[in-house]
């Protein structure tokens, strides 16, 4: 019988056009909590990592790749100095390496890495929704690009920083609503697109890392084993004795946009800009002075965890 309820229950327009403006306002309330607590929290020392289980003979130093390969440490250099150096595009502009890089490689004419999402959605209680695309911008804004720059036989420091970078999301959404149905009908795609938009501007990333590699173990690794895909992540991560941030901060000069467009009714939207807009205007100086703290004390234990379960895995 509760099975039967739940099988009968279906979704309002109106009810989703609440869910979303609920959405967008509780990520905003979120935002403005955690920038409360870490603001005017001092930024902690690089965390020390341990290599345990290896003997430091045993494990390759990144201030001399020669003992590895003879023209190792020539190769990085060359790579950093172009990555981080400025160069003329196709375009005929002056920007960095890994920016030139990025345009012939990957982003499209605009600028912007479109990442399509294979996804069949999923229908429930009248609500089909299904993922498009994420797109990356400011991929072609890159001010600073200094990478793996040693700071000892197992780390090394990477300073990046963009004029702009941020993410935007593509989604279809319907509902089935007898409200709408005729409507609707008229229409051959009843998917109709969302987009929710998040901009930064002047974004640098400080970070170090921790990487203990296996000598041994890199050097037997057949070169088959790495192109594969499937094995590629298993194959690098079976060589390292231990990997870790000991040191990630962030930094914003702005943020430009926090946005969704599409599906929601003329007054939602409003009711949504006007919240955002508030926001803005009492705590946004807030969150980007709260942000170096929270990604040093937060996002950087977070993603430590992700590189560990990785580890475990391989």
């Amino acid at each position: 019988p509760l099975a039967q309820k739940y099988q009968k229950f279906e979704t309002t327009r109106e009810m989703v056009d609440g869910v979303l403006y609920g959405g967008m306002t509780l990520v905003q309330v979120i935002a403005i909590v955690m920038a409360q607590k870490h603001t005017g929290v001092d930024l902690p020392p690089p965390v020390d990592i341990v290599v345990s289980g290896a003997d430091k003979t045993e494990l390759i130093d990144l201030t001399d790749l020669g003992s590895i390969l003879s023209w190792g440490d020539m190769v990085l250099d060359e790579a950093r100095t172009y990555l981080g150096g400025v160069v003329e595009s196709k375009r005929g502009e002056q920007v960095l390496g890994i920016t030139n890089l990025l345009q012939s490689l990957i982003l499209d004419d605009d600028g912007l890495l479109k990442i399509p999402i294979i996804d069949k959605g999923f229908i429930a209680g009248g609500v089909e929704l299904s993922l498009y695309n994420v797109t990356l911008v400011g991929l072609d804004s890159f001010a600073k690009f200094e990478v793996l720059k040693t700071s000892g036989p197992q780390a090394f420091g990477n300073i990046i920083r963009l004029d702009k970078f941020g993410v935007t999301l593509r989604m279809g959404l319907s509902v089935e609503d007898p409200n709408t149905e005729q409507l609707r009908r008229l229409n051959t795609n009843k998917l109709e697109t969302i987009t929710v938009s998040l901009i930064f501007k002047d974004v640098e990333i400080d970070t170090s890392v921790m990487l203990a590699l296996d000598r041994e173990l890199m050097r037997s690794m057949k070169l088959g084993s790495i192109l594969s895909i499937d094995n590629i992540s298993s194959c690098l991560f079976s060589t390292i004795h231990a990997i870790g941030i000991q040191k990630l901060v962030m930094t914003l000069g702005n943020i430009d946009e926090f946005s969704i467009a599409g599906f929601v009714s003329a007054a939602t939207q409003q009711e949504i800009d006007d919240f955002t807009a508030a926001v803005f205007t009492n705590y946004k100086p807030m969150i980007i002075e709260s942000l170096p703290a929270f990604t040093a004390t937060v996002v950087r234990p977070l993603l430590n965890n992700v590189l560990q379960y990785f580890m475990e895995k391989a």
